[in-house]
């Protein structure tokens, strides 16, 4: 038994702005303003840098593979080498300079964020946090309006859960103890980001 999810661009749009605005409140105005930038100058420098760093990754994955053959600890180096050209590159497709690009995308704005988070300090009262949510919210559009074009062109998607085995789930006690380590696991981060 299964149950089909309809899933839509505004819903997606929503839950990612509802959760940057949740995050812009734990880090705060400042923090989400040095943030901005990298979401802003991902969708250009993505794509860019994952053509001038396709030829690294290919070497990179070669020596990867070259060690993992055995490299020069091998009795037949040159087998090893045979195997190694042999392999296809791992960036040789359009498809595979396209999500080299999504991943330096999001190196770009993980960078950001991480930056803000070691060089600003976090909000010093409750009027800092929430213009964080509003700027954090504001970040989340824009990562979605810069995002969800490119890899989501369908209006919705389908999705077919298997109703059976979740209302198993939540009949037995590992439903209870999931939700308490979630709800253990956020206070902590609260915790810390208050500290922090």
């Amino acid at each position: 038994m299964s149950q089909p999810v309809r899933l839509d661009q505004l819903t997606i749009a929503l839950a990612v702005v509802v959760l940057f605005g949740f995050m812009g409140y734990q880090r705060g105005l400042l923090r989400e303003l040095v943030a901005a930038p990298a979401i802003l100058i991902a969708p250009l420098v993505g794509p860019w840098l994952g053509v001038v760093l396709k030829p690294w990754v290919n070497r990179f994955h070669k020596l990867f593979l070259f060690a993992r053959h055995g490299g020069l600890t091998s009795d037949d180096l040159t087998a090893v080498i045979e195997k190694v050209r042999a392999t296809r590159p791992l960036v040789s497709t359009p498809e595979d300079e396209v999500a080299l690009g999504l991943v330096l995308f999001m190196v770009v704005i993980v960078c950001g964020y991480i930056i803000g988070q070691w060089r600003v300090k976090g909000p010093a009262d409750r009027l800092t946090q929430w213009l964080g949510v509003i700027m954090g919210a504001i970040n989340g559009y824009v990562l979605v309006q810069v995002v969800l074009p490119r890899f989501w062109s369908a209006q919705f998607a389908v999705i077919i859960v298997p109703t059976a085995s979740v209302l198993q789930l939540f009949h037995g006690q590992v439903a209870v103890v999931l939700v308490v380590a979630f709800v253990v696991l956020v206070f902590y981060a609260l915790r810390l980001a208050r500290r922090s």
